[in-house]
């Protein structure tokens, strides 16, 4: 809600951070403010919101840097904490980069103020200090995560009173925009349903969006300046920043696809108006944003279908806005499969939970029906309306009052509502025993010797045994909505949340007295290791080790835990990152062609022998799920309901033949299911693979039999001897391309490399090329394929004169066309992101070619001095400057390609640190070292461009790691080596 606050401000415009009035001005405006805004809503309010410019930040961060020891407020007072969160948030606006906060705010301290507020020399507060950030937050309403376990929820809350620093924004908004690595403070800042939303927030956003997308769009900037969120002191760099992601050639959802958030297409759930009800999420998905179709379809299992709109800020609406649900269905069915639609199929799925299954009580409050995240710290408002939902082993009841009523039952959940408030004296029970008060702390002092072990037979399996003192008899033991008898159990946990930050509660008695008691939790023995996907039914199974179809993980949560003791973890396709310290995560495509999928310690500087393989083989099926044979008929499955099923185009790829067929449609019957076809066994001789196509578009391919079915030893000897056979490798290299067939998978890597390697400018061209026919179409999604293969095929090849004198004939147009529009050519753009030593090879064999053909033609004329014939040296340094002109175009032209903007860098030294910070540890807050990165990765790409004998491991991660350094590695190639006669 916006207050007007220029009447409170104008005494802090006039007094100067050097007078020592000025701390104290400065927490009564404050403190004013905040009292005042609390008068009339109980929402939380930011720093931002109170009216604070870039002028009373600048203040606030000098008087930190010359404050007294007498201007210092008492350590454990509310003042002192509200100060703290001031100078760290005036600091945190500024940084340029994910700087360590606290050490930055450390520095910007004077010696006084450091002393006092970060003792014995730590990069971190006090937690005397700490304690009184808690406290003004909690008694002023200030945004906070404070309740977020671990040190982060200091610095979030620090980040949820200004929003974004304008200087990482110049850099990240584009990014942010598009759905890519939105911080979780923008998220909570976003939601509707988190208690940290923000409604001023939120409408900043709409109008960066818009204006992203034009920034001609006066209304749009207009908004924006005067959003009190907006930092707009710095309107010029963020508009520089946004001008140069949108100008370049690559699209902003290219970039760091191991960062991509996998966000929830659906918010947090509410109850309100005796429903149930939830919308969407505030920051969607990137599949359900990108997708081409105007409306989409959004499923929610047992709540029907609606639509999802395009808006006209380029996002999604809800039709309806929310979807609702009863009581009585939600406690049957407490998660649902949730999909999104298009003509083609489904883009998004998840498993969505109204609350987490193993939860014992859930609560929401008000009218509104908030979901209350943190028990532990809630305390009950009088009067305020609350409805509690516990697991059917858990009872309400009001002291001595018989238990109360639950409204609603099903077999594993009651639903209670109490519109005027919780009542006095309410306590959740099991067998008579407090579980949970709103009023009181219920866990008793725990008598030395209880104890909970906990040994993992699986990621999923633990055995556990409780412990109690001498005297004591342990009757029975609840843990994780579970309930076992006596002392020993093994239970099946979720991987999905840490058992060991979970509490027991051990239900024990002593002389016949009974008595229940929070135990902690401990492990005995080694972690287990492994892989796990939840299923359909929410229940875990591991991954299959040999091969693995990555259409099966769509949508599903993926699980993994290691015994290494080496840090930086990373899941890997092959070389290239999925996804950093890969515990739990949910990707919607893994967009595979055998690569071996891997948890890697390390990736500039790998601990090797730690390295542990979780499948040989992946690879990619798309929407055909499986293949079966009877009746005289094959039938193809489809992995879910295809509203264009009867327009699917049918493909078969036969034994020997040099590619796949495009069978008519006749041949082809679509069941009334939307997920069969079925074609007659006399339409197709002795097929290998099918795959499917819409509109000229791949939907989905796979082998006629899968592997590890008895008769696959068979099938692939029968695609080994198709391959070798083949007499026409072009064409079925750019079929294999299409197909998004697994060429990284044995036995059919040693044929492809075979191939290749006595091809290889034929291969470039047809993985590069757009030479098939109108039905077998490849776009930008296809392309991205191909990155792996041609990294892997081709890491060493190195081009000669005539192979890059036959590479552009074939894509001079194609590339001088896109040039001429402002954009990187598919080819060049597929190369520079699998391989920026061989496009820059190619660039400069080209150049050097077109040189020495034009000076060969140069006329011979006799020096003036030398009394000899030699070619017009006048004409000769003009064709010089010519071609180091069209390097240096080249060069530029792919160093903005890449879109990175950061300010007060030029291009090339912006993608050089934009790289190093690509490269280093996800758990290391500082960039890669600059002489390393120049040791492995910048003289590997020297030599590979010279061909010089060198060790290029740690270059192709680069490069597979960081799409900066690909283009900076051409740029670099490009200055480095000029343009010289060709050899």
């Amino acid at each position: 809600m916006p207050f007007n606050t220029n009447d409170r401000l104008i005494i802090l415009d006039q007094i100067q951070p050097a007078d020592a009035r000025f701390p104290n001005t400065l927490l009564r405006v404050i403190h004013s403010f905040g009292k005042d805004f609390s008068k009339d809503t109980d929402d939380r309010w930011s720093l931002t919101d109170s009216g604070l410019t870039a002028k009373h930040w600048s203040k606030i961060v000098a008087w930190a840097g010359n404050c007294r020891t007498a201007e210092i407020p008492h350590l454990n007072s509310r003042a002192a904490g509200l100060l703290l969160l001031l100078v760290s948030a005036a600091v945190a606006r500024s940084l340029e980069r994910d700087e360590p906060l606290w050490h930055m705010v450390v520095t910007s301290c004077s010696d006084d103020l450091r002393r006092a507020w970060f003792s014995n020399g730590n990069d971190y507060p006090a937690s005397e200090i700490r304690d009184a950030v808690d406290d003004a937050c909690r008694a002023l309403a200030i945004r906070n995560q404070l309740d977020l376990q671990g040190k982060h929820r200091y610095w979030r809350t620090v980040q949820l009173q200004f929003g974004f620093s304008a200087k990482v924004g110049a850099a990240r908004l584009p990014y942010w925009l598009a759905g890519y690595g939105v911080p979780e403070t923008i998220k909570a800042l976003l939601s509707d349903d988190d208690l940290n939303h923000s409604t001023e927030f939120r409408s900043l956003w709409k109008s960066l969006s818009t204006w992203n997308r034009d920034q001609s769009n006066a209304q749009a900037e207009g908004a924006l300046l005067s959003n009190l969120w907006y930092p707009r002191e710095d309107h010029e760099l963020i508009k520089a920043g946004l001008m140069a992601s949108r100008d370049s050639a690559v699209s902003t959802t290219s970039r760091r696809d191991d960062e991509e958030a996998i966000n929830s297409v659906l918010g947090v759930p509410r109850f309100r108006a005796g429903a149930f009800q939830v919308g969407l999420a505030p920051v969607l998905p990137r599949e359900v944003l990108e997708a081409p179709q105007p409306v989409l379809t959004l499923y929610v299992e047992d709540m029907g279908m609606t639509k999802l709109v395009r808006d006209k800020q380029g996002g999604r609406t809800l039709d309806g806005d929310t979807l609702s649900a009863q009581p009585e269905e939600v406690l049957d069915a407490p998660t649902r499969q949730v999909s999104v639609s298009g003509r083609a199929g489904v883009v998004f799925r998840e498993r969505f939970s109204f609350w987490p299954p193993d939860a014992d009580i859930v609560l929401f409050r008000g009218t509104a029906g908030r979901l209350i995240a943190n028990l532990e710290g809630f305390v009950a408002e009088p009067g305020c309306p609350y409805t509690v939902v516990t697991a059917a082993a858990v009872d309400l009841s009001t002291g001595n009052s018989s238990p109360r009523d639950c409204e609603v039952r099903s077999r594993d959940w009651k639903l209670y509502s109490f519109p005027h408030g919780l009542p006095a004296g309410l306590e959740a029970r099991i067998d008579s025993l407090c579980l949970w008060s709103p009023e009181h702390a219920v866990a008793k002092p725990t008598p030395p010797g209880f104890l909970l072990q906990a040994r993992e037979r699986s990621v999923t399996s633990l055995e556990l045994t409780a412990t109690a003192p001498r005297g004591w008899t342990v009757d029975r033991v609840r843990f994780a909505g579970q309930m076992f008898p006596e002392n020993h159990s093994i239970v099946e946990v979720s991987p999905v949340s840490d058992y060991l930050k979970r509490k027991a509660q051990v239900y024990a008695s002593q002389n016949g007295a009974r008595n229940v008691f929070d135990v902690r939790t401990e492990r005995v023995g080694n972690a287990a290791a492994g892989a796990v996907v939840e299923m359909e039914d929410g229940k875990w199974r591991p991954l299959r080790s040999d091969s693995l179809d990555s259409g099966e993980l769509e949508g599903r949560r993926i699980a993994v835990r290691w015994q290494s003791s080496a840090d930086d973890p990373w899941l890997t396709l092959g070389q290239n990152p999925v996804v950093r310290d890969p515990r739990l995560l949910r990707r919607q495509h893994l967009r595979a062609l055998g690569e071996t999928l891997e948890l890697r310690f390390g990736l500039m500087n790998e601990a090797v022998d730690q390295r542990a393989a979780l499948v040989s083989s992946v690879f990619s099926s798309g929407i055909l799920a499986d293949v079966t044979e009877s009746a005289g008929l094959y039938r193809l499955k489809l992995r879910h309901a295809v509203e264009a099923a009867p327009d699917l185009r049918v493909w078969v790829w036969e034994d020997g033949g040099p590619g796949p067929r495009l069978l008519e449609r006749a041949e082809v019957e679509a069941h009334s299911d939307q997920r069969t076809l079925s074609i007659l066994d006399l339409s197709a001789r002795a097929p290998l693979g099918w795959a499917v196509s819409l509109e000229g578009h791949w939907q989905g391919a796979r082998f006629h039999l899968n592997p590890g079915t008895p008769g696959w030893p068979d099938m692939c000897s029968r695609w080994e001897s198709t391959l070798t056979g083949s007499g026409d490798w072009p064409a079925t290299a750019g079929a294999l391309r299409w197909w998004r067939f697994p060429l990284l998978m044995e036995p059919f890597r040693s044929i492809v490399q075979a191939r290749v390697r006595q091809n290889p400018v034929s291969t470039l061209l047809a993985w590069t090329g757009s030479n098939l026919t109108s039905e077998m179409a490849i776009g930008e999604a296809e392309a991205k394929f191909l990155l792996s293969p041609i990294r892997t095929f081709l890491w060493r090849y190195s081009p000669s004169k005539e192979d890059c004198r036959t590479f552009w004939t074939a894509q001079s147009r194609c590339v001088l066309g896109s040039f001429e529009a402002g954009r990187v050519a598919p080819p060049a753009l597929l190369l520079l992101h699998s391989h920026p030593v061989l496009l820059a090879r190619i660039i400069w064999e080209i150049l050097s070619t077109h040189r020495t053909e034009e000076e060969a033609a140069v006329p011979v004329v006799m020096e003036r001095n030398l009394f000899r014939r030699a070619q017009d040296p006048a004409q000769v340094r003009k064709i010089e400057q010519k071609y180091s002109q069209l390097s240096g175009i080249a060069a530029d032209f792919v160093e903005r390609s890449a879109g990175i903007f950061i300010p007060g860098k030029n291009t090339r030294d912006a993608l050089r640190e934009e790289a190093l910070w690509d490269l280093r540890s996800w758990n290391d807050p500082s960039p890669l070292d600059t002489s390393y990165f120049r040791e492995h990765v910048v003289r590997p790409a020297e030599a590979l461009f010279d061909r010089q004998p060198c060790n290029a491991n740690r270059l192709e991660i680069a490069v597979s790691r960081s799409r900066a350094c690909c283009a900076y590695v051409v740029s670099h190639l490009l200055a480095a080596r000029g343009v010289h006669d060709s050899q």
